[in-house]
C-alpha cells in the first residue's frame, strides 16, 4: 500500500512538471514573477518599427519570468534589437554605434508592403518610374525599394533617386499625376496603391552592454523568434532585392534617422548643385584598398564640377611621415579650371600613416574661408585618428566653416565614423566597398 502511494506521488509530480509552462519564452497569461521588462527596439523605418512592436506586445510574451513590453527608441546604442531591411548595410550601422549582433543569421520578422500614394490610385501595370518621387531622407527604405522595383537596373535606380528626390511629401504636385514611394499605407488624405511587392525586414538581436542588460538582450532574441514564426508570407507579392549600389545612394540615412540631427544640403537653395569644390583626400594606410576607385571617382566628379562652370582643388592628408614634418595635410592643387590636373595628381598620391581628419579639415576650412566665396569641401575619409590638439567639438568645426563653406563627407570602408564630423556635415555618404564609391562621391558633390 505504501509503495502504491509513493508511486502515485511520483507520477503526479512528473505530470505536473510536464504541464508546467516554460517561463523562458511563452505567451501564456502568467504572473510577472520578476516584474515587467522594457524591450528597446530601434528601426530604420518608424512605421515598420511601430507595427512590429505592436504585434509583439499583443502576444504578451514572458521571458525569464519578466513580462516584456517592447518600445521604440531613437538610437542603436540604446537598443536590444535592430529592425532593418534584409540586405541593408547594417554592419556599418552597428559599427558606428559600437554594437554587435547576438546572432549570425537574423531572421525575417516583417514584410513591408511597397506602394505609392497620390491624389488618386494608380495602375501598377502602367505606372512609370518618371511619375514617382522619393522623399529623402525620411523615406529612405521605401525609396530604395520602390526605385529598385521599377527601374530597369541598379544604375537607373541610383540615377532616379538622385534626380527625383524631394525633401517633403508636400513638395509633390499630386494633381499633376505624380506619386510618392511609401511603405505600408498612405499618409494624410492620399490614396495608397499597392505594387504587389514587399521589402523584408530582419530583426537583429544585439549583445548586451552597460546600457542594455542581458535580460533585454535575451528578450530581443525572443522577439526575433516570435515575430519570425508568426510571419505569413504572401505568395503573390514579389520580394524586392535592393543592391548595395542603391543602398549606398541612401546609405547615410539609416544612421541619420536613428537619433542624429541632420541638415540636408537641399534645405538651403543657395547650397544646391555644383559649386567650387575642394576634394580633401584621406591617403592614410586604410585607404589603400580603395585608392584606385577613389582616384577614378575624383576624376569623374572634378570633370562634372568644371563642366558646370566651377573650379576644383585637391588636398590630401594622413599623418606626418617624414622627420621634421609637423602637419599631416598637403595642398596639392589650388582652385583651378583643370579637372585633368586634379585627377592626375590624385592618381600619383601614395598612402601611409593614419588619418588626422579633424586637423586637416580645420586647416582646409580656414584656407577656403580666405577665398571669400561659396565652396564645398568634399571630405573622403576612412575615419579619424587625431592627436589631442585637434578640434574636439562639432561647434569648433562649424564655426571654422562659417556660412559660405559647405561640408560633404564620404565615409570609406567600415571603420567607426567620426560623429563630430558627421554632425557638422550637410551630406554624409557611406561607401563600405570600392564598388560603391562612385555613386557615394557623386551624391556628396551634389
Amino acid at each position: 500500500m505504501v509503495l502504491l502511494v509513493a508511486l502515485a506521488v511520483i507520477l503526479s509530480a512528473i505530470l505536473m512538471m510536464k504541464l508546467k509552462p516554460d517561463r523562458t519564452e511563452t505567451s501564456a497569461e502568467q504572473e510577472c514573477i520578476a516584474g515587467e521588462l522594457s524591450l528597446p527596439i530601434v528601426s530604420t523605418d518608424s512605421a515598420v518599427g511601430g507595427a512590429v512592436v505592436a504585434a509583439y506586445n499583443d502576444a504578451h510574451r514572458v521571458v525569464r519570468d519578466y513580462c516584456v513590453r517592447a518600445e521604440l527608441v531613437d538610437k542603436v546604442e540604446d537598443a536590444a534589437l535592430l529592425l532593418a531591411p534584409e540586405n541593408a548595410n547594417t554592419e556599418a550601422l552597428l559599427q558606428n554605434a559600437q554594437r554587435t549582433a547576438a546572432v549570425s543569421d537574423p531572421e525575417v520578422v516583417y514584410a513591408a508592403p511597397l506602394g505609392v500614394e497620390g491624389q488618386t490610385s494608380a495602375d501598377p501595370s502602367s505606372l512609370k518610374l518618371e511619375s514617382v518621387r522619393f522623399v529623402l531622407p525620411e523615406r529612405s527604405d521605401a525609396s530604395a525599394a520602390v526605385a529598385s522595383l521599377l527601374a530597369a537596373d541598379e544604375n537607373r535606380a541610383v540615377a532616379t533617386l538622385q534626380e527625383q528626390a524631394v525633401q517633403n511629401v508636400d513638395d509633390i504636385e499630386l494633381n499633376q499625376g505624380l506619386y510618392a514611394a511609401v511603405l505600408g499605407d498612405a499618409t494624410g488624405d492620399r490614396v495608397f496603391t499597392s505594387l504587389d511587392a514587399v521589402l523584408n525586414y530582419v530583426g537583429i538581436p544585439l549583445n548586451s552592454t552597460d546600457a542594455v542588460d542581458e535580460n533585454k538582450s535575451r528578450a530581443g532574441q525572443d522577439l526575433m523568434k516570435q515575430a519570425a514564426s508568426a510571419l505569413k508570407a504572401d505568395k503573390n507579392s514579389q520580394v524586392v532585392d535592393v543592391s548595395k549600389q542603391v543602398w549606398a545612394e541612401v546609405g547615410e540615412t539609416p544612421v541619420l534617422r536613428l537619433g542624429q540631427e541632420h541638415k540636408p544640403e537641399a534645405e538651403a537653395t543657395d547650397k544646391q548643385g555644383p559649386r567650387d569644390t575642394l576634394f580633401l583626400y584621406d591617403t592614410s594606410d586604410a585607404m589603400q584598398p580603395f585608392k584606385s576607385a577613389v582616384d577614378a571617382a575624383i576624376g569623374d566628379e572634378a570633370k562634372r564640377v568644371t563642366e558646370s562652370g566651377h573650379q576644383v582643388a585637391l588636398w590630401n592628408y594622413s599623418s606626418p611621415l617624414n622627420p621634421g614634418v609637423v602637419k599631416g595635410w598637403r595642398s596639392n592643387i589650388a582652385m583651378t579650371n583643370s579637372a585633368e590636373d586634379v585627377a592626375h595628381t590624385a592618381s600619383l598620391l601614395g598612402t601611409g600613416g593614419v588619418p588626422q581628419t579633424r586637423e586637416a579639415l580645420f586647416a582646409a576650412a580656414s584656407a577656403m574661408r580666405e577665398l571669400d566665396r561659396d565652396v564645398r569641401i568634399v571630405l573622403i575619409t576612412t575615419g579619424t585618428v587625431d592627436d589631442n590638439g585637434a578640434p574636439e567639438s562639432a561647434q569648433e568645426l562649424r564655426d571654422q566653416l562659417g556660412e559660405r563653406i559647405t561640408l560633404s563627407v564620404v565615409r570609406v570602408g567600415a571603420n567607426p565614423a567620426d560623429q563630430v564630423v558627421a554632425d557638422v556635415a550637410a551630406v554624409v555618404k557611406d561607401a563600405p566597398s570600392a564598388e560603391e564609391l562612385g555613386s557615394a562621391l557623386s551624391g556628396a558633390v551634389g
